[in-house]
């Protein structure tokens, strides 16, 4: 885990990173949370792979979200039986 002072999450808000680096048999991986600078408010998160490509590794986007609004309800929305499925939770 590496602490990084100047991120961006994929609102385009600065905040402070956690980095996180794993090595996979193709390369590595790499997760970033990403905190409001001051109150330590998730802001979000953004992913990397890192590939072999001759002599350089390539860095790849594999995912990224961004936390836009947050509030506190005493029971869950009504979902609509048409909508579709969340990609992860």
């Amino acid at each position: 885990m590496t602490i990084v002072p100047d991120l961006t999450d994929t609102a385009g808000r600065h905040g402070v990173g956690a980095s996180l680096k794993w090595e996979s048999p193709g390369g590595w991986e790499r997760g970033e949370l990403i905190f409001e600078p001051v109150m330590y408010r998730f802001l979000g998160y953004r992913g990397w792979i890192g590939r072999q490509e001759g002599g350089r590794v390539k860095e790849i986007p594999s995912g990224s979200m961004a936390v836009m609004t947050v509030k506190v309800v005493d029971s869950m929305p009504e979902v609509p039986k048409d909508a579709g499925q969340p990609m992860s939770c």
